[in-house]
């Protein structure tokens, strides 16, 4: 659909918690559409961790898995306008990696002790905005702060925040309207 509401299209629904083959329920969250408008990336712990996997919005067909690592969960996939996957990694690290639409290598992101999450792409895809939790040198209590980086892990800056020390899921959003 448009900004102005117009080319809206029906889609088939995609029931993610119940694979066809099985009555397990498994908590699917986090969805991202990739750029085709036709494929849904999301997490889910239909496997033995939580994985990215991918869904056709177009088909009847289970949804296939993007990432699987035993016993290494991947959350939060955000798709980039290339279809490229920013996702974050479980255990131990916690940090941000990309991994393309092919599939091919994980790329880390972001290194540290700190928990990073919830990552988003600019409009542009040259930027990533996401969610960065631990102990902060001047705070004596774990925060959440906001951070921005380009689309190839360099340039961290941290988005001045002070009335909100916890903020969380940060998303790009287009402005209507503007030049």
């Amino acid at each position: 659909m448009t900004d102005d509401g117009s080319g809206f299209r029906e889609s088939t629904a995609i029931n993610l918690n119940v694979p066809p083959d099985s009555k397990t329920y498994h908590p699917d969250q986090y969805p991202s559409w990739f750029p085709d408008d036709r494929h849904l990336a999301f997490t889910s712990s239909r496997a033995e961790s939580a994985d990215i996997w991918v869904a056709d919005s177009l088909r009847k067909e289970a949804p296939v898995p993007f990432t699987a690592e035993d016993f290494i969960a991947h959350h939060f996939p955000a798709v980039g306008p290339d279809g490229s996957v920013v996702y974050a990694h479980g255990e131990p690290d916690r940090d941000l990696y990309v991994l393309d639409r092919a599939g091919g290598r994980e790329r880390r992101l972001t290194s540290g002790s700190w928990q990073d999450t919830d990552p988003d792409h600019s409009p542009s895809g040259d930027d990533i905005v996401f969610a960065r939790g631990g102990s902060w040198p001047d705070q004596t209590s774990l925060d959440t702060r906001l951070a921005v980086m380009t689309s190839k892990g360099k340039d961290l800056r941290y988005i001045p925040l002070e009335d909100m020390p916890n903020a969380q899921d940060p998303a790009w959003v287009a402005r209507l309207g503007s030049p």
